[in-house]
């Protein structure tokens, strides 16, 4: 096969395309990421060339700068840690709700108990944020409380289990 139609052979490979790009950002070196996929070095050269992995690595790298940077001054201050510690369990609340009902695993009685679910975690987050929804009356924002894991876990199991909701809920 020549080389013109092995290059077009992975051209429809965006996926393939994509490791190639984070395997890169990994390893800084294009033969490698060619060897680990089992490509030839010319398509990773060329893919590198049309999708500018050079600059767009520079980006990500600067990125991860300033995150770093935040979550490095963020490790000293006690409050920060604990806002931190509640969006990351809400997302992975989120996170658990969203492939339980995917899954089948949890089958809510209606639609409404996976939005309001949904709905419950992101005012959650925005009441840890200090975020005002636009639809809402402006408040006061309040600082996070301990009772959010509790909350929560009230809620998932109301909506995972609808029988045990008092009576009008």
């Amino acid at each position: 096969m020549e080389e013109a139609e092995k290059l077009s052979e992975f051209e429809d490979a965006p996926d393939k395309r994509k490791e190639a790009f984070k395997l890169f950002c990994r390893y800084d070196n294009k033969a490698m990421v060619a060897r680990k996929l089992k490509v030839s070095a010319a398509i990773v050269y060329q893919w590198s060339r049309q999708d500018e992995w050079e600059v767009k690595r520079e980006e990500i790298r600067n990125k991860l700068k300033i995150h770093f940077d935040f979550l490095r001054s963020a490790a000293d201050n006690e409050t920060v840690r604990l806002i931190v510690g509640d969006i990351a369990f809400l997302n992975h609340l989120q996170e658990i709700v969203s492939e339980k009902i995917l899954t089948q695993a949890i089958e809510p009685k209606t639609w409404r108990d996976v939005i309001e679910t949904q709905r419950f975690i992101s005012e959650q987050k925005e009441k840890i944020l200090g975020q005002i929804r636009k639809d809402t009356p402006p408040s006061t924002p309040k600082p996070p409380s301990s009772s959010i894991v509790g909350d929560a876990n009230k809620f998932l199991r109301d909506a995972v289990n609808p029988e045990s909701r008092p009576e009008g809920s």
